[in-house]
């Protein structure tokens, strides 16, 4: 298993296999490592869906807490080891999986209309069955997030959020996921899943 940099990675696991029989794609924002991508696609292993991830390395300045814009040496070869790592596993447990070198806001401006897929045929996806969070760790980002993906999302798609100690995802709630319920809560993580359309 590839390293997961975090805890409670269960949580994400129940997220996905919540959203199995909803249509549309499996998102992650925040690639890091690839730890978080490897909980997400053995919970995919046989079950015909796309994983996409997004994240830009370069080692940007990056939210790592409300006010704390920093370098966490997210580099470019952190990112060559990573796509390695996570296209051999995606290849042996036969997920499709699509990685996206771009920041949240670069993705939402270039993929508004859907993300192709190529399978077969040509198919453009604009709905998302679960999105893991786990890029900028602060409130305004991770608002801009949920705003661009919560109407991409039909009722039974889930919502997991990570870190949520370091920004305020109590905000995100109240405002946002009012057509969602609670899943599940550990200290660090957090999921949703949409019941009202």
């Amino acid at each position: 298993m590839i390293n997961a940099d975090g805890l409670d990675y269960h949580v994400v696991t129940h997220g996905v296999q919540e959203s199995l029989k909803v249509d549309g794609l499996v998102c992650e924002v925040g690639l890091r490592a690839g730890g978080g991508t490897a909980y997400i696609l053995q919970a995919l292993k046989g079950q015909g869906k796309t994983h996409i991830a997004i994240d830009p390395y370069g080692n940007i300045e990056y939210f790592n807490g409300e006010h704390n814009l920093c370098r966490l040496d997210y580099t470019n070869a952190m990112r060559d080891q990573c796509i390695i790592d996570i296209y051999s596993l995606s290849k042996k447990l036969k997920v499709n999986f699509l990685f996206f070198p771009l920041e949240d806001t670069e993705f939402f401006k270039r993929y508004s209309d859907g993300v192709p897929v190529y399978e077969e045929e040509k198919k453009i996806i604009n709905q998302y069955s679960c999105v893991f969070f786990d890029g900028p760790h602060a409130t305004a980002p991770i608002e801009e997030e949920v705003k661009f993906f919560e109407p991409r999302t039909i009722v039974g798609s889930v919502f997991v959020f990570d870190d949520i100690s370091t920004y305020d995802y109590q905000f995100i709630e109240e405002n946002y996921l009012s057509k969602w319920k609670l899943l599940e809560k550990t200290n660090i993580k957090i999921s949703y899943q949409k019941v009202v359309a």
